[in-house]
């Protein structure tokens, strides 16, 4: 089993050379991801009164801070994978 350099293959195989960049494009966009201000706010007054929220407010919150850890996880993979 003969093994090919993979820049061979990108370059015999535009259509892989385009895919290949638009991944490595995505990817960048995931690793540079900033969370919006408005939603970073909330999640931090929410956060100051954690101990007193109503159930929906409580809700939010849990449901903001699963978002960023997911965010988080995907910038990371990202960020090794690019």
């Amino acid at each position: 089993m003969s093994s090919i350099p993979v820049s061979d293959v990108v370059r015999s195989e535009p259509e892989l050379a385009t895919a290949l960049g638009l991944c490595v494009g995505s990817l960048r966009r995931i690793a540079e991801y900033e969370l919006d201000d408005t939603l970073n706010s909330r999640m931090r007054t929410l956060g100051e009164r954690k101990d007193f929220l109503p159930a929906d407010e409580h809700a939010e919150l849990m449901s903001l801070v699963g978002f960023t850890e997911r965010r988080t996880r995907e910038k990371l993979d990202a960020k090794l994978n690019s």
